[in-house]
């Protein structure tokens, strides 16, 4: 009752089969894998959608269908959410960073963040302002993967990244007393930011500030992961640049 010509799974607890592909973006599909695989590639690499339509003789609605089973409304957020946000990673260093996003008829606020020793993207959130409700969205997004609060943040010299991790990355001190316990911030924490100052339009100069430890607590962190030797923002903004 099964076709002959698809790889099936046997389950050891239940003892019921699926199809190998269950799961994946690839479950259910009536097209070879290697076709998917070279238009969903072409289409990441930044390719409009004709490009997979004609070559290769197919539908617009089919390539949007398989472009929308491997994006992150579906697979992919799946996958991040099952290996990137347990709460399990040492992410020993990251840095965040936003920029504008030009849409339809609008514009919006796009905030990223990842790990920079493995570069490793810890996510992404829209919003129509800059404001902190945006980056302690992307905060709490860093705070759910990340195994201990004890690492370095570098970000760029928006106020509202230094706000947003002393509300996030806090813990409750236990003192025994009737009542709501204290919060304070996890020591291991360390800050830094890079200031830029912009003319027409043109960064002119940037300058590095400390916001939480001392610069010798960052340069050992910096030196220890292999990521420079000074704060700075380099990894993110090599994923954000145009």
């Amino acid at each position: 009752m099964h076709s002959q010509q698809e790889r099936r799974d046997l389950c050891s607890v239940c003892g019921r089969t699926c199809a190998a592909t269950t799961g994946t973006p690839f479950f259910r599909l009536q097209r070879p894998t290697g076709l998917v695989l070279v238009v969903l590639n072409r289409l990441r690499w930044g390719c409009p959608m004709q490009a997979g339509v004609h070559p290769f003789l197919l539908d617009e609605r089919t390539v949007a269908a398989w472009l929308q089973r491997a994006g992150q409304q579906q697979h992919c957020q799946q996958v991040h959410q099952h290996l990137v946000q347990q709460g399990q990673v040492d992410l020993q260093q990251v840095q965040a960073d936003e920029l504008w996003v030009k849409l339809v008829g609008q514009r919006v606020w796009q905030a990223m963040a990842m790990a920079a020793p493995s570069r490793l993207w810890l996510g992404g959130v829209l919003s129509p302002q800059r404001d902190t409700a945006l980056i302690t969205a992307l905060v709490q997004q860093v705070r759910v993967g990340a195994s201990s609060v004890a690492m370095l943040v570098c970000v760029a010299g928006l106020a509202s990244y230094v706000t947003a991790f002393r509300r996030v990355v806090r813990e409750p001190v236990r003192t025994g007393r009737r009542g709501r316990p204290p919060l304070l911030v996890e020591p291991g924490l360390l800050m830094g930011q890079v200031v830029k100052r912009s003319a027409q339009r043109r960064v002119i100069s940037t300058s590095q500030r400390v916001v939480r430890g001392t610069a010798e607590a960052i340069g050992a962190v910096l030196e220890a992961t292999a990521t420079g030797t000074g704060i700075h923002t380099a990894s993110i903004e090599r994923l954000t640049a145009p």
